[in-house]
């Protein structure tokens, strides 16, 4: 007898981890990777934390390029 078992993502684990590579990342002196956090086609909408501006990029690309004008002022941990 085979039982289907139905794993749920633990989406708080799945937000901690997220976040805490995030934060490695944008703390590191090495070039700003994001590639394993953002897809290719992905979305990054800037609520006034880097920016001070409300403003929106799309693709990992434009991502990368935006926060790594501004990490090294907002010093974000």
């Amino acid at each position: 007898m085979t039982t289907s078992m139905t794993v749920k993502p633990d989406a708080d684990k799945i937000a901690r981890e997220w976040l805490g590579t995030l934060g490695d990342r944008l703390s590191s002196t090495d070039p700003l990777d994001l590639s394993v956090l953002i897809r290719a086609d992905g979305w990054w909408r800037d609520l006034l934390t880097f920016t001070w501006d409300l403003r929106s990029f799309v693709g990992c690309d434009s991502v990368r390029d935006a926060l790594a004008e501004t990490v090294a002022h907002v010093r974000p941990r």
